[in-house]
């Protein structure tokens, strides 16, 4: 292109980042800056995302922090990002206490990357205050317990994990069942 706007800079980085090319993403960001272009939100989330993505807890928050350095306010999306990237990384305590601090409301996108977490480096502990909240926020939703249950089951906590199917019996609360379908031409 014979002139870069953010906005194909933006295009560039998201894309590495989604892709799990950080490194690029990130290399990518710095280009920009150099040459004068200034990041808006959308860039910062997907500089946010690529560091999540890979891995690069520490140049998160730096990323996070220079953001109001730069004129511009973190939105839940920005919040949500560093919450996944602590999350994926282990550091649960930390993106819990992250997410409690945030100056708004938590949607169902952040706690399930918390709980998510939790489910893939075993921390039950954290994960129970998780769930608890996300099924307060959406009880009908079957995924939540689902996970919990999972959870458990994962850590070896059986009877817990049988606890919350029958909770979710007790409550009405029924996962759907998924189809298969296959065509052939015959």
């Amino acid at each position: 292109m014979p002139a870069r706007d953010v906005i194909s800079w933006t295009a560039l980085i998201l894309g590495h980042g989604l892709n799990g090319h950080a490194d690029v993403a990130l290399k990518l960001f710095d280009e920009m800056c150099t040459q004068g272009i200034q990041p808006n939100s959308v860039t910062f989330l997907g500089v946010l995302s690529a560091c999540g993505h890979g891995g690069l807890v520490e140049k998160a928050w730096g990323f996070f922090g220079s953001m109001r350095q730069r004129g511009i306010e973190p939105e839940l999306k920005h919040y949500a990002c560093v919450a996944d990237a602590l999350a994926k990384a282990g550091r649960l305590v930390e993106a819990e206490r992250f997410v409690a601090e945030m100056p708004m409301e938590p949607d169902a996108a952040i706690l399930g990357a918390l709980l998510a977490g939790c489910r893939v480096h075993g921390d039950t502990e954290v994960g129970d205050r998780v769930s608890k909240r996300m099924m307060r926020m959406r009880p009908e939703k079957s995924g939540y317990y689902v996970s919990l249950a999972n959870m458990y089951a994962g850590a070896g906590r059986y009877s817990d994990a049988e606890r919350v199917r029958e909770f979710m019996k007790e409550r009405s609360v029924s996962k759907q069942i998924g189809y298969s379908s296959v065509e052939s031409e015959s």
